[in-house]
């Protein structure tokens, strides 16, 4: 028996209508809401910017982008997406999609927020802003001059007691010492995070969020740095994955603060992720995993939240409101590209053996 089937004329379609559910039925771009489409379908993009995208009312999300269409059609249905797509080009090309989130593999996070930058869009790109100085440099430059709105997702500033901690630094009007451990937890030489080439390595691929942070509370001027690294003792993983970094900062008051942030993976797993401990004008605040804010001294009090907030969802709602033209604490092109571009001096110091600036 022979079967013959006609000859397809036109490729397959890489964008199609998702499937609807009654908990999630799809959005369309109505009413006014901001055309919003994510590219990258991960842990990170499921658990966390996707709830936040849809807890945001002014948001329609359109398309979702991953590279199974198996896994776009999976999470443009539980998020209620209109569309599910295996096609970034083609997404920047919809006129319905005013916004991109971008949730990728690290070597691609630059070169897709350029071109969303220039079809028009506005953008959200998740840490870190690029794995290469060429990467950074080219993306803060066409940011500033596209005008569209540019962030990228460094959360921890717009956590709730992120912003008390700022707060009562601007309040203590003196020089504060800092100290900032980071239990991070081992990574499988293997991992694509660590290659060089692909995640850049846990300095420029995470590092950069505590870098950010620091800057946020204690900044905005770097004055100086050193940094200290445990050889990595796995051939096949280049990047050190247990670092002491020291830095001098310079606030607006013209006051200076130390800080030391030490990022290990040798931790034990049950220990905080995140332990800060901030000392200024004879009082000490203890921050733990921003679920937690202890201050000693004249103004000892506690803060407990019932779960830990690291301001996923207040900066989803500030990008919104910059689109939107209303007042907003968005991070800018310039502060982001700060960030990366220490983490990349850091990393790129520390691998040819030199330790400070």
């Amino acid at each position: 028996m022979l079967l013959r089937y006609p000859a397809r004329s036109e490729p397959a379609a890489r964008t199609v209508a998702a499937a609807t559910s009654a908990s999630h039925p799809a959005t369309a771009k109505r009413d006014g809401r901001i055309g919003i489409a994510v590219i990258g379908g991960g842990g990170f993009a499921t658990e966390t910017l996707l709830p936040a995208i849809g807890a945001t009312p002014d948001f329609a999300l359109r398309t979702v982008v991953t590279r199974s269409s198996a896994s776009a059609a999976k999470v443009a249905q539980e998020f209620g997406a209109a569309q599910a797509s295996t096609d970034p080009e083609g997404v920047l090309a919809d006129p319905s999609v005013d916004a991109v989130v971008i949730a990728t593999r690290h070597d691609s996070h630059a070169p897709l927020a350029l071109a969303a930058l220039r079809a028009g869009k506005h953008v959200f790109l998740e840490k870190p802003m690029g794995i290469t100085r060429e990467q950074i440099d080219a993306l803060r430059d066409e940011a500033l001059t596209s005008g569209r709105i540019f962030t990228v997702g460094y959360n921890r500033r717009y956590a709730p007691l992120s912003l008390r901690v700022r707060e009562w630094l601007a309040t203590s009007a003196g020089p504060a010492v800092l100290l900032y451990r980071v239990n991070a937890g081992h990574v499988p030489a293997e991992n694509w995070t660590l290659d060089p080439n692909v995640g850049g390595g846990r300095i420029v691929g995470e590092l950069c969020h505590m870098l950010d942070l620091l800057s946020f509370w204690l900044g905005p001027e770097l004055v100086s740095w050193s940094a200290a690294a445990l050889p990595s003792a796995q051939r096949a993983a280049p990047s050190p994955q247990d670092v002491v970094v020291s830095l001098r900062f310079r606030d607006a008051n013209r006051n200076e603060h130390v800080a030391s942030l030490v990022y290990t993976s040798l931790g034990a797993p049950a220990l905080a992720k995140e332990w800060i401990e901030v000392h200024a004008g004879g009082c000490t605040l203890h921050l733990t995993d921003f679920m937690r804010l202890e201050a000693q001294g004249a103004r000892a009090r506690t803060e407990v939240l019932r779960k830990p907030d690291k301001g996923h969802r207040a900066e989803i709602e500030a990008f919104r409101d910059a689109i939107r033209g209303a007042p907003n604490a968005l991070l800018g092109a310039e502060e982001a590209w700060a960030s990366a571009d220490l983490a990349l001096r850091i990393d790129q110091q520390l691998r040819a053996g030199a330790a400070t600036e």
